[in-house]
C-alpha cells in the first residue's frame, strides 16, 4: 500500500498474531501508525472490520487516535501483564466519541481505494465512475471473435509501450482491462498525436478494426474517448 512504513507493516502483523484488533483505537494503541497510514488504511478498507463506516473511523482517526497514541507510552509497564504474558490493560478507546456518520458512496469508496492501494475492492472502476460510454461496446474477452470488424472498446489503461516507427513517428501501445480480461489495442502515429491525451485517462473508450496477424490480436484504434 503506497505510504505505509515497512515497520508499521510488520507492526501490523505482529500485533494481530498477538490477538485480533477490536476497534479502531485498540489498533491505534498496538500498532502506532502515523495519521496518514492510519487514514490511508481506512480508505484502503484495512479497518472495515470494526463495523464503523469509513467517514467515521477517519473522524475518529483525526480527533481520537492521535491524541490517544501521544498520550499512552510505546511499551505497557510490567503491572500490566500477567504471568503468563497475558496483557492486563484496559481496552484501548478514544478520548473522542467520533459520531457515526453516513457511508461514501460507491464511486467514493472506489476513488479511495484505488488512490492509496492502486487496486480496487468495493466495486470495479467501470461500475462506479463510468455513467454513459459503455453503449454499443464488447466486452475485452469478446475482441478476439471480431477480427476484421469494427468495434468499440472500454477499459482501464494498464500497460503502455511508446514505439518508433521507421518513418520516425511514435505510436502507442496500450493494453485496457476491463472485467472480462485484457485488449490489446495500437494507436498508429496519426491516432497517437490525435488522442495521446485520451490515451493517459483513467477511463478509456476506444474504436477501430479489430487485426488478427500471427495469431496476435489488436485493435487498431481510430478513436479514443476519456470516460473518467
Amino acid at each position: 500500500m503506497f505510504g505505509l512504513a515497512v515497520t508499521t507493516g510488520e507492526r501490523i502483523v505482529a500485533a494481530r498474531a498477538a490477538r485480533p484488533f477490536r476497534t479502531l483505537a485498540d489498533f491505534a494503541d498496538r500498532v502506532r501508525p502515523t495519521l496518514p497510514e492510519l487514514e490511508s488504511l481506512v480508505f484502503a478498507g484495512a479497518l472495515d472490520f470494526t463495523g464503523r463506516t469509513r467517514p467515521s473511523l477517519l473522524l475518529e482517526a483525526r480527533v481520537g487516535a492521535s491524541p490517544l497514541r501521544r498520550s499512552r507510552p510505546a511499551l505497557r509497564a510490567p503491572a500490566l501483564v500477567s504471568p503468563d504474558g497475558a496483557d492486563l490493560a484496559p481496552e484501548p478507546v478514544s478520548p473522542v466519541a467520533a459520531p457515526d456518520l453516513p457511508e461514501f458512496d460507491p464511486a467514493e469508496r472506489v476513488r479511495g481505494e484505488c488512490r492509496v492501494t492502486g487496486l480496487w475492492f468495493s466495486a470495479h472502476p467501470l461500475e462506479v465512475f463510468v455513467e454513459t460510454g459503455l453503449r454499443g461496446t464488447v466486452s475485452a474477452a469478446q475482441v478476439p471473435a471480431h477480427a476484421g470488424q469494427r468495434i468499440a472498446l472500454a477499459g482501464l489503461p494498464c500497460a503502455w509501450r511508446r514505439v518508433e516507427t521507421r518513418s520516425g513517428g511514435m505510436m502507442l501501445f496500450l493494453t485496457l482491462a476491463d472485467r472480462s480480461g485484457l485488449a490489446e489495442c495500437a494507436f498508429f502515429p496519426d491516432a497517437f498525436h490525435r488522442y495521446a491525451r485520451e490515451a493517459r485517462a483513467r477511463i478509456v473508450r476506444v474504436e477501430g478494426r479489430v487485426d488478427e496477424t500471427l495469431d496476435a490480436v489488436t485493435l487498431v484504434v481510430e478513436r479514443a474517448a476519456a470516460l473518467a
